[in-house]
């Protein structure tokens, strides 16, 4: 099971990272148990959906964290 976050504008690493906080920080206050790697880091992705020419303010990119359901 996936959890995700939807955003615009940029795709670089940083902007995927700052987006992938935010969603941790959410999934924590709704009491999700997020996947976690061997690493102990969480399991997640980033997907941006659009072409490079798009405009910043009109590109759709998401993060994605595995979760498995609350109890």
């Amino acid at each position: 099971m996936q959890a995700v976050r939807t955003y615009t504008w940029s795709f670089k690493a940083e902007a995927a990272k700052s987006q992938l906080q935010l969603l941790l920080a959410e999934l924590a206050k709704d009491e999700w148990t997020v996947v976690k790697r061997a690493d102990g880091e969480a399991e997640w992705q980033a997907a941006g959906y659009n072409p490079p020419f798009t405009l910043p303010f009109m590109k759709t990119n998401e993060v994605m964290v595995s979760v498995r359901p609350k109890a």
